[in-house]
C-alpha cells in the first residue's frame, strides 16, 4: 500500500495543478470581458425588434429587426438585419427594405441602412450599397452602385432619390439605361 502512496500524491498535485490553471484561465478571462462591457455604450441591448413611426394619424414607416441596441445619450438605435416598410402618401402602396445593418435616430425619424440594400415596391426592385431616409423630407436616397429594375426598365446609377410623397424617382451621376420591354407604337400619320 505504501508503494501507491507516492503515485497517489503525485496524481493529486496533478489534478490541482490543472485545477489551479483553469481557475487562473477564468478568471482572465472574465477580467477580459469586464473592460470589453466597459467599453461598449449600449444603454439597452434587444432582440427582436419592432418599431414604427407615424404622423397625423398615419404610419409612416415599420421596422423589424433581429437584434438591436440602444445608446441613450445619443437616441440612436442600432438594428442587426433590418426590415423596413416605408408607406407611400397617398396611401396606394408601400416600399419594402432589407439591409445587413443600420441605424435608427429616435428623435428625427431619420434611418441609415447599409450593406445590401434591397428595395422591392410592387413589381419595381433596387439594389444598393446605402439607403440613407430623411423623415421630414420622406425621400429615400440610395447610393453606391444603384441598380433599379421594372419589367421594361433596368437602369445603373451612383445615386437615386425616391420621393414617398410623390412617388418621383431622380437618378443622378453617370446613369445607364435599357430598355427591356417593346416600346408602343408612335401615333399613326
Amino acid at each position: 500500500m505504501r508503494r501507491w502512496l507516492p503515485w497517489v500524491l503525485l496524481v493529486a498535485l496533478a489534478v490541482a495543478a490543472v485545477a489551479g490553471w483553469s481557475a487562473y484561465q477564468a478568471r482572465q478571462a472574465l477580467q477580459r470581458a469586464a473592460e470589453l462591457l466597459d467599453d461598449v455604450d449600449v444603454d439597452v441591448s434587444l432582440r427582436g425588434v419592432e418599431l414604427s413611426r407615424g404622423a397625423d394619424g398615419r404610419t409612416e414607416w415599420r421596422l423589424k429587426a433581429d437584434g438591436a441596441h440602444y445608446a441613450q445619450d445619443t437616441g440612436v438605435v442600432a438594428v442587426d438585419n433590418p426590415r423596413i416598410v416605408y408607406y407611400l402618401n397617398d396611401g396606394t402602396g408601400e416600399v419594402a427594405v432589407n439591409a445587413t445593418s443600420g441605424e435608427v435616430n429616435q428623435a428625427s425619424g431619420d434611418a441609415s441602412l447599409w450593406p445590401d440594400v434591397d428595395i422591392v415596391s410592387g413589381p419595381n426592385r433596387a439594389r444598393a450599397e446605402r439607403l440613407d431616409y430623411s423623415s421630414a423630407e420622406r425621400r429615400l436616397v440610395l447610393t453606391g452602385t444603384v441598380r433599379l429594375s421594372r419589367p421594361d426598365m433596368t437602369l445603373d446609377a451612383p445615386r437615386v432619390v425616391m420621393d414617398l410623397d410623390t412617388n418621383d424617382i431622380q437618378a443622378d451621376g453617370g446613369i445607364e439605361s435599357v430598355l427591356t420591354g417593346t416600346l408602343a407604337p408612335g401615333p399613326k400619320e
